[in-house]
């Protein structure tokens, strides 16, 4: 996956949310954190909230496919605007997602959940 056509890849992959986006298309084109962040979290946390298991596990494989990717601007899109957003959100839908999580993207979860900052050591 290229980091040029994330946001493409989302509302080829996730439909329900391309209306939401081309309201203000273009303010949203060039900015994929606020996309994933504005609106592929709440649309997980949707989906967790409701148990939807379809959604979870294509919301999972996607990650996934993302989480593979050999450019390193989206595994950090992953990591940053997925993941760590899944993390501060009060209804904890990573309860419900971390079951359905593939191997790459759990393993990103985990890394991130144990991180420590380095600094003033």
């Amino acid at each position: 996956m290229k980091y040029e056509n994330v946001i493409e890849r989302l509302m080829s992959r996730f439909p329900e949310l391309k209306d939401k986006y081309e309201a203000d298309k273009d303010y949203y084109e060039s900015l994929p954190y606020v996309v994933y962040e504005g609106f592929f979290v709440p649309y997980i946390v949707k989906a967790c909230r409701n148990l939807d298991i379809v959604k979870i596990n294509e919301i999972s494989a996607f990650l996934e496919e993302m989480i593979q990717s050999e450019n390193d601007r989206v595994n950090t899109l992953v990591g940053v605007a997925v993941i760590e957003s899944l993390m501060y959100e009060e209804e904890a839908p990573l309860k419900v997602l971390r079951k359905y999580l593939k191997k790459e993207t759990l393993k990103e979860l985990v890394s991130m959940e144990n991180w420590k900052p380095t600094y003033g050591r």
